[in-house]
């Protein structure tokens, strides 16, 4: 074989040039007339093929696209690459947890929804004239055209689905998580199919193979590469030594996966799929690799695929009229009546259980890629690789009017109006609920271990990382950076936060030792590897001075929560959280809530008006309406969690005052509040309510120091410690000032 001559890599940079180009434009111009973009891109394909640039520039369309096995395979190559990718990132967005909810009306709407199509796929095939049956014979093309009829397609679906507000309904639950299966088990199947076709064997003998090759590298994947991919991905999110490390481990997985799969005669794109599965286990790794293949699969590779799936369109001429209608019918029909009886055999209502129906009889990318298989494999002749393309387009426009019409004036169900007011609020949540990654500096001592008690709860939630960085510096400096004190034993700091960890049962705890020059240093640099929140324990002195607090903020990478030490060294008991509706106010009360869910806390709810807020008595009236109803629903909140809070309205001029007295009066051994930072000459200044709560409280106290900005920073923490700036306005003093809001 000769090697890529120069007329061919200009040929081949042309073909990408235009099948991008003319992809991403009809693309958009397919979701402006509120269609999958899909759709365009293969319609792309389509007036760039034979059919109509062959026809209208014969001569154009033959040099762009030249009749060269070598030079279309250099394209199909390309489009085959976007497949894989593609299939990764649907591996990865589909949620393996929905399964273990999948019962009753899913689970049943799954399986009518796949066996009646097929089976009216299989008697349309058997009675097809001879002359549109592929190379490969009766047998295996009515098990191509049943698959293809099948298969519904999950990322069209979702599209529907939120174009028309009903992903978080509970008959879009249903859609949704029924296509989800639906897209697995046809992926199965279809890799059943494939094998047979490449095998040239249909029998019991040959599909028990295909099923046992596709069970066995489903436990191959589960036993053996789920777990060192896990530990891998973990390491690398850990360590991040290496420049885009994680993607780089996505990717390989993912070629291992689709070379094994190909291999095995059941398909690249399975491999690719169950990667995607495997990889989207981590929700924090799941959106890191989405953001960083979306740019790539579906700005570039995708829409070459679907371009060149159109591409390969011979001919518009479609099979007669009764053959045509009869697979459209069929494909459309069949999802509908076997899809919604299953989910009205699952209980759903008829007009619900019709919703299903309508819902999963759309179809789109898969459908094309079965197609396109179907095409390569000899298995469908041209005629019936036109209709089978036709399919995904008939279904893709008529399925939203269809389901708006079908759900039009269906009421929300009482658990159903609970449970997506429950999820609205998550969403509002400031603290990240799934993956996320915390950060404590520990030295082992009473303030460190405290932090980190408090940081627990948040490494419970769905993927959380918790990070014990315990810093080893050299002789003269302490393990908090201050002069005379030498480090703790190593081996004690690591059992002291494993400690915490059993009693918390964290799922995702590393204690982790490093060496570095300071613990400033140290801790920048872990940091700089992608933390969503650092919580930093502190003693009582020098406490808005500390360094390494003013390296964090100036870094403006991470929320911080400063925690100040108090007497006890247990579990929080009492804590009190003043309110003020401000974001980081938000974020501290989101913190205490999530604390005392999971440590059995009880909260009390403070918040303070300030009686010269305003000038007249209606403004003070609305003013202190506002404040009840925002401790009124957060006592709502409390009863949903099982949380024990009580709530106070006080009128005071000196709001760190009111805080500590309460705290005294209650006995607790927190206060959690938030604040803006800034940075003034050599130490951070959260205001005067928080500085004051900070050096008075008889208790430890916690400051969520979120929204930060390096941009907002007035000062920044240069290598050595920092200077006051000439004409940089100094510090107040830690007492209350007339008129001081709580932050």
């Amino acid at each position: 074989m000769h090697g890529l001559g120069e007329h061919q890599l200009l040929v081949f940079l042309l073909q990408f040039t235009v099948l991008l180009g003319a992809a991403r434009l009809l693309g958009a111009l397919a979701r402006r007339l509120g269609q999958p973009s899909v759709m365009g891109e293969v319609i792309a394909g389509v007036l760039l093929g034979p059919p109509i640039l062959g026809r209208l520039l014969p001569g154009f369309q033959a040099a762009l696209f030249p009749d060269d096995p070598q030079q279309a395979g250099l394209l199909e190559l390309l489009s085959w690459i976007g497949m894989i990718l593609l299939m990764l990132r649907t591996g990865i967005e589909t949620d393996l947890s929905r399964w273990r909810t999948l019962k009753g009306p899913a689970l049943l709407a799954t399986a009518c929804g796949i066996a009646v199509p097929f089976a009216v796929g299989i008697a349309i095939g058997l009675i097809v004239p001879a002359d549109l049956v592929g190379r490969g014979g009766r047998p295996l093309f009515t098990a191509f055209l049943g698959t293809a009829m099948s298969i519904s397609a999950v990322k069209v679906i979702a599209k529907i689905l939120i174009d028309l507000n009903l992903m978080r309904r509970d008959v879009g639950f249903v859609i949704l998580g029924a296509s989800i299966l639906d897209d697995t088990v046809g992926w199965v199947v279809l890799a059943v199919v494939v094998r047979v076709a490449t095998t040239g064997r249909f029998g019991a003998a040959s599909v028990g193979v295909t099923l046992a090759a596709t069970l066995g590298f489903g436990l191959v994947a589960l036993l053996v590469l789920r777990p060192i991919a896990g530990r891998v991905v973990r390491w690398l999110e850990r360590e991040g030594r290496l420049e885009h490390g994680t993607i780089t481990a996505v990717l390989v997985l993912t070629l291992a996966c689709s070379a094994l799969t190909q291999a095995l005669g059941i398909h690249a794109i399975f491999g690719a799929f169950v990667a995607g599965l495997i990889v989207g286990e981590s929700p924090r790794v799941k959106e890191a690799t989405l953001e960083a293949i979306d740019s790539m699969v579906l700005g570039v590779f995708a829409p070459v695929f679907f371009a060149y799936s159109g591409l390969k369109v011979q001919a518009l001429s479609l099979p007669g009229w009764p053959v045509t209608a009869l697979v459209l019918g069929g494909a459309i029909v069949g999802k509908v009546v076997g899809a919604g009886l299953g989910a009205r055999l699952g209980g759903m209502h008829l007009r619900e259980a019709t919703a299903v129906g309508i819902g999963l009889s759309a179809r789109g990318s898969t459908e094309l890629v079965v197609a396109r298989i179907g095409m390569d494999l000899g298995v469908l002749g041209a005629p019936m690789y036109a209709l089978i393309i036709l399919i995904p387009i008939v279904t893709s426009v008529i399925t939203p009017p269809l389901l708006r019409l079908a759900l039009r004036g269906l009421p929300l169900g009482g658990d159903e109006a609970r449970r997506l007011e429950d999820e609205a609020a998550e969403e509002r949540a400031l603290i990240r609920r799934r993956g996320t990654k915390i950060l404590v500096p520990t030295s082992g001592e009473p303030h460190a271990i405290q932090a980190l008690r408090l940081a627990a709860p948040l490494a419970r939630l769905p993927g959380a990382t918790l990070v014990g960085l315990s810093v080893s510096t050299p002789a003269h400096l302490g393990a908090v950076g201050r002069k005379g004190r030498p480090d703790a034993d190593e081996a004690e700091v690591t059992a002291r936060g494993q400690d915490v960890a059993r009693e918390f049962e964290l799922p995702d705890f590393h204690g982790n030792v490093v060496e570095a020059a300071s613990v400033e240093e140290a801790v920048k640099a872990e940091v700089a590897r992608g933390y969503d929140l650092v919580f930093l324990g502190v003693s009582r002195p020098g406490a808005l001075s500390h360094r390494l607090l003013r390296t964090l903020l100036a870094s403006g990478r991470s929320d911080v929560v400063l925690v100040r030490t108090g007497a006890g060294t247990g579990r929080f008991r009492r804590v009190v959280v003043p309110v003020s509706g401000t974001a980081p106010s938000r974020a501290a009360a989101e913190l205490a809530f999530l604390y005392a869910r999971e440590a059995g806390a009880r909260l009390h709810l403070l918040h303070v008006l300030d009686p010269d807020a305003v000038p007249d008595g209606s403004g003070r009236a609305e003013l202190r309406q506002l404040g009840a109803r925002m401790l009124d629903e957060l006592a709502d909140r409390a009863r949903r969690d099982g949380v024990d809070a009580r709530t106070r309205l006080v009128t005071s001029r000196y709001p760190a005052r009111v805080i500590v007295e309460l705290a005294s009066d209650e006995g607790a051994d927190l206060i959690v509040l938030g604040a803006t930072p800034r940075s003034v000459g050599r130490r951070a200044y959260f205001g005067a309510t928080a500085d004051r709560v900070l050096a008075d409280a008889p208790c430890a106290v916690a400051v969520y120091a979120g929204g930060v900005r390096p941009e907002a920073l007035r000062a920044t923490v240069p290598e050595g410690d920092a200077a006051v700036e000439p004409g940089a306005p100094r510090p107040p003093q830690p007492a209350e000032e007339r008129g001081a809001t709580l932050h």
